[in-house]
């Protein structure tokens, strides 16, 4: 596996879990760092968000799979406002 790089940063811990869950159903291996604050954090502490790592050759489909859907929604290709990919990739 290649090194991790950072795909986004949530504030939000429940969008960065949802995000997660994307990713792995598509076999992606996903990481969430700083998952341990569980947006329990203190307001004016320094925070950096919650960062979402995939390793670096599944980045770009990564990405795919996380942008919102273009309107209008193309059935079968989105469900809801989230890309499936069909294709087969490097990551299963």
């Amino acid at each position: 596996m290649a090194g991790l790089v950072q795909l986004k940063t949530f504030n939000d811990f429940a969008e960065a879990q949802i995000a997660k869950s994307a990713l792995e159903a598509h076999d992606i291996p996903v990481f969430l760092f700083d998952e341990n604050l569980g947006g329990n954090w203190v307001p004016g502490a320094a925070f950096a968000g919650f960062r979402l790592m995939v390793p670096e050759d599944c980045l770009e489909v990564a990405v795919r799979v996380l942008e919102p859907a273009p309107e209008p929604l193309d059935w079968p290709n989105y469900v809801g406002n989230r890309r499936i990919v069909w294709a087969t990739h490097p990551c299963s």
